[in-house]
Parts: C-alpha cells; sequence; structure tokens
C-alpha cells in the first residue's frame, strides 16, 4: 500500500465531531471529485472503499442520502474505476444543490447559503481534507515532499 493510501485511509478513519465539519468534508470530497458538475452522472468513484465508505457516511449524515455501493464500475470515460458509489437520479440532483450551496429542499436564491456563515474554526480543515481524499496524492516525507491534487 502506498504512502498516499495509508494517509487516506487514516484521514477516513478519523471521526468528525461537528455537523459544520462534516459538511464542509463532504463538500471538498463531493465538488472536486468532478461527480456534480456533469448532468445524468450518479456514480461517485473511488479506487479505495474507505473515502467510499466515508462519502456513505456522510451522504447519509447531512444529507439523508443512502447510496449503493458497487463493484467494477466503469468511469465516464469508459476507463474501469474499482468500486463506486451509485445515487438515484433525485439523489444526485440533491447533490449538485448542496454544492452549489442551495439547500437540499430549496431552490435559488433565498435557498442559498453559505459554508463561511455556519463554518467554526476546523470547517477549512475538514474541506481540505475531503478535496485531499478526492483528489489528492501525497509523497512519503522520508522520499521527498510533494503534494498534488489533480482537480477535475
Amino acid at each position: 500500500m502506498s504512502f498516499s493510501s495509508e494517509t487516506k485511509k487514516a484521514l477516513c478513519a478519523s471521526f468528525i465531531k461537528k455537523d459544520c465539519c462534516a459538511r464542509a468534508l463532504l463538500f471538498g470530497l463531493l465538488r472536486f471529485s468532478g461527480m456534480p458538475l456533469a448532468d445524468g452522472v450518479n456514480r461517485l468513484h473511488s479506487k479505495q472503499g474507505d473515502v467510499l465508505h466515508l462519502a456513505d457516511l456522510l451522504l447519509e449524515r447531512c444529507l439523508g442520502i443512502h447510496a449503493a455501493l458497487l463493484n467494477g464500475c466503469k468511469k465516464t470515460d469508459g476507463t474501469e474505476g474499482a468500486i463506486c458509489l451509485s445515487l438515484a437520479a433525485a439523489d444526485a440532483v440533491k447533490i449538485r444543490r448542496f454544492c452549489d450551496g442551495q439547500a437540499p429542499e430549496k431552490q435559488g436564491d433565498m435557498g442559498r447559503r453559505t459554508f463561511a456563515r455556519e463554518a467554526c474554526s476546523s470547517c477549512k480543515a475538514h474541506f481540505l481534507r475531503g478535496v485531499f481524499l478526492s483528489c489528492g496524492t501525497v509523497i512519503d516525507p522520508e522520499k521527498d515532499y510533494h503534494l498534488e491534487f489533480m482537480v477535475p
């Protein structure tokens, strides 16, 4: 297992106490996965089961969404992905609204909310944790210092 995989596994195992921090982590994870940007996309892919398990827990905790874990999924580009979370079409719409900063039950500016208004001092770190889990990699510090984000 690579250093980056071990780091992600450790980050997934860490419990999140506050709801605002859970939403910040979910926001970073979803927004930088590329998933909510495309219409008709209702799967979240990852090579790591720990990341998808955390995403599943956060989706249920923050949005009340229940996803199905599938093996051998194909990504939107046609390549094989190890595993994915499959979502109902209505849930994909709810996720898009969440990532756009709208309350799940409302549309338009009246439902607009910003994470800054509800964020605590730890939310920024949880947001970056989510971004790293979705599109980040890190090299073992004993070899070299290198942190990389492959943003979709």
